[in-house]
C-alpha cells in the first residue's frame, strides 16, 4: 500500500512526504517502530548480586599460650567461668544496722594517744576562743571573746591579787601573766578538750575528723591573735601622757597664758 500526499504540483513540502511514504521505505519504517517499541517494554526483575566483600573473619590469638614462670615456678591460674544465668538466693541475709553508740561507754571509754592529742588540739582551741568564727561577719570587738585571758585573771585574783600584771590588765594595758598561771589555766582546757573531744566523738564516730577539726580551729584562732591590735604598756601609756601634757603646756604658753585650767583644757 501506499499514501499520496496530493496538492499543489509546486509546493516543497508535499513533495518531500511523498518521497518519505514511497512503498519501499514504509518496511524500514515499521521495523523501525517496532524496535523501539521492544526497547520501551518493562522488563523483568533481575535478581540482586551483591557486589560487597564478604566481611573478615576474626580470631582470637593468644601470644603467650604457655603459663609464665617466675623464680622455677609455673604460675597457673585456678580455672574459673562466669555462668551464663545468675540465681537468686534463695535465702535473703537482712540487713546488719548499727545500733547508735551509748553516750556513756564513749565518755568514759579509757583514754587512747588520739584522744589526748585530739584533747591538746580541741583545748588550745577553746583556750584561743570562737572569735575567728566571728571575724568574718564583723562581729569581733577589741577585746573580743578570749577565754584564756579571761581565766588567766581569775587565777591571779585567786593567786596573788596585788601583782602587778593584774593592776596592768585592770588599766587595759598589755600584760603577760606568770608561766604558772598560764600552765595552770591551759591544763584546764586541755581537760575541758578530752569531754569536748568525747562528745564531738559521740556526733562525728570519727577521732580523725575531731583532730582536724581542732587543728582547723587552733590555726584560725592563733591567726586572729597575731593581727588583734596590741595594747599599749604602762610605759607607752605614760610616755604619751608626757607628751600630749607637754605639747598642751607649749600651746597655751605660746598663746600667753600659763593658767592650769587652760592646759587641762587643751590636754583634752
Amino acid at each position: 500500500a501506499s499514501v499520496t500526499v496530493r496538492s499543489h504540483p509546486s509546493d516543497p513540502r508535499i513533495s518531500e512526504a511523498n518521497r518519505l511514504l514511497s512503498p519501499h521505505r514504509l518496511p524500514v519504517m515499521l521495523a523501525t517502530s517496532l524496535l523501539c517499541g521492544a526497547f520501551m517494554l518493562p522488563r523483568p526483575p533481575q535478581p540482586h548480586v551483591s557486589t560487597r566483600a564478604p566481611p573478615l573473619c576474626m580470631k582470637v590469638v593468644d601470644l603467650f599460650p604457655d603459663a609464665p614462670t617466675v623464680g622455677g615456678i609455673q604460675v597457673v591460674p585456678k580455672p574459673s567461668s562466669f555462668p551464663d544465668a545468675l540465681d537468686a538466693p534463695t535465702v535473703a541475709k537482712a540487713a546488719t544496722i548499727t545500733p547508735f553508740p551509748d553516750v556513756a561507754d564513749v565518755i568514759f571509754a579509757p583514754t587512747g594517744g588520739s584522744d589526748l592529742v585530739a584533747a591538746l588540739f580541741v583545748g588550745t582551741a577553746l583556750l584561743l576562743g570562737p572569735d575567728f568564727l566571728l571575724a568574718p561577719a564583723g562581729l569581733v570587738s577589741s577585746r573580743g571573746i578570749r577565754p584564756g585571758y579571761a581565766l588567766e585573771g581569775v587565777v591571779g585574783e585567786l593567786a596573788t591579787p596585788d601583782a602587778q600584771w593584774l593592776r596592768d590588765r585592770r588599766e587595759q594595758l598589755a600584760a603577760d601573766a606568770p608561766l604558772s598561771v598560764r600552765l595552770a589555766v591551759w591544763s584546764a582546757f586541755v581537760a575541758a578538750g578530752l569531754l569536748v573531744e568525747r562528745l564531738l566523738l559521740v556526733a562525728l564516730e570519727d577521732a580523725g575528723f575531731v583532730i582536724s577539726a581542732g587543728v582547723c580551729a587552733c590555726i584560725g584562732g592563733g591567726l586572729l591573735e597575731v593581727i588583734r591590735p596590741p595594747l599599749p604598756t604602762r610605759e607607752e601609756r605614760d610616755r604619751g601622757a608626757m607628751l600630749t601634757d607637754e605639747c598642751a603646756t607649749r600651746w597655751v604658753a605660746r598663746r600667753g597664758g600659763g593658767d592650769s585650767e587652760e592646759v587641762e583644757t587643751e590636754r583634752r
